[in-house]
């Protein structure tokens, strides 16, 4: 995040653009430029006067331009963040059709006003190209917030946790990513617990038993990572998967998870089926099996098969057919959708 960086040591030095434009998918990096300026922009016996924070629902395209091309009352500039913009889209394309683009109108002359600093924090992994021009056009700063990779979180949560002036041991980041996984304000949350903890200690060291202590499940978990945790018997990694589903038992019905399980060892019993010749091509297999490529297979069938004989293979095909038809109502009573997931999860573990 070079350019997040850069836009941070700007502020933290004094500098201020005229209009930040921050968007993207990753809400973590536009809220903490947002409130980096409004904490710090105006002195605070200003922001009476001359501050202005208003969330995108709140107002309307035309009133925002009005709004901005105020001149400051008492201080030497005037700030005015909109929060949430993609809400004030929603509203006026609804009545007037009008988008976001119509921001640009600001920056007609006659109405640009170089004394305010104008922060629109638009939610949205896109935003118009008139809009970024017409920002770029005046000094100002286009910055779209991607969300962060897997493969860079934990290098992300380190820094972050030495820019809080802590000193994590490499298990404790590594519980952080698996518990939290890429939502940055939740990450930020959780690291601001064990900041607490650390200081409560007086100690600046995080370790693994603090992060188990202190930091709860809550990364957003997909049917497709509790498929791969089950393929590699992953108990532990498992019942977090299993614990995270049961606070959302709508978004994670067992019906979806029994097909998909279904199909994987569907696929496995194919390859216990197939000529021992055609085992080592992952190619072959992968044709025979159905899957989309040889990586694919490689990835589920070729992992699942060092995990489960044959005969397990089977039994575990009935026991999805079991609760497919116990989820359906067949000869059951009705239960939570996470006993069920738990139930089922237990048998085919100790098949």
């Amino acid at each position: 995040m070079a350019q997040y960086d850069e836009i941070v040591k700007e502020i933290k030095s004094g500098l201020f653009r005229p209009v930040y434009l921050l968007y993207g998918a990753e809400p973590y990096f536009i809220d903490s430029i947002a409130n980096m300026i409004e904490a710090t922009a105006l002195p605070e016996e200003h922001k009476t006067w001359d501050q202005v924070v208003t969330y995108g629902r709140e107002v309307n395209l035309e009133t925002m331009i009005h709004a901005v091309s105020q001149y400051p009352m008492v201080a030497e500039r005037r700030v005015v963040i909109l929060k949430e913009a993609q809400g004030i889209e929603v509203r006026d394309s609804r009545t007037t059709g009008e988008k976001i683009e119509t921001l640009s109108k600001y920056f007609q002359e006659g109405i640009y006003q170089p004394q305010t600093i104008f922060v629109i924090c638009y939610k949205k992994d896109k935003c118009s190209v008139k809009l970024t021009r017409a920002v770029d056009a005046i000094g100002g700063v286009s910055f779209e917030s991607s969300p962060i990779k897997n493969e860079q979180l934990n290098v992300w949560i380190q820094q972050y946790m030495v820019s809080q002036g802590l000193k994590p041991e490499q298990k404790a980041i590594e519980m952080l990513a698996e518990f939290v996984g890429t939502n940055l304000s939740n990450m930020a949350s959780a690291v601001e617990k064990l900041r607490v903890d650390s200081l409560s200690r007086g100690t600046q060291n995080v370790t693994a038993e603090m992060v188990e202590n202190n930091v709860g499940i809550s990364k957003d978990y997909n049917n497709f990572e509790l498929k791969d945790a089950l393929l590699r018997r992953d108990v532990s990694k498992l019942n977090r998967i299993v614990k995270a589903f049961s606070r959302n038992e709508k978004a994670h019905e067992v019906i979806p998870i029994i097909s998909l399980l279904f199909s994987v060892f569907q696929k496995l019993v194919i390859y216990y089926k197939a000529d021992p010749r055609m085992r080592s091509d992952d190619r072959t297999m992968a044709m025979l099996t159905g899957e989309n490529s040889a990586y694919v297979y490689s990835r589920n069938t070729k992992v699942a098969k060092d995990y489960y004989t044959g005969m397990q293979t089977f039994k575990i095909l009935g026991i999805l057919h079991k609760y497919d038809m116990r989820c359906k109502g067949v000869d059951y009573p009705a239960l939570p959708s996470s006993v069920m997931l738990q139930e089922m999860l237990f048998q085919i573990m100790n098949c």
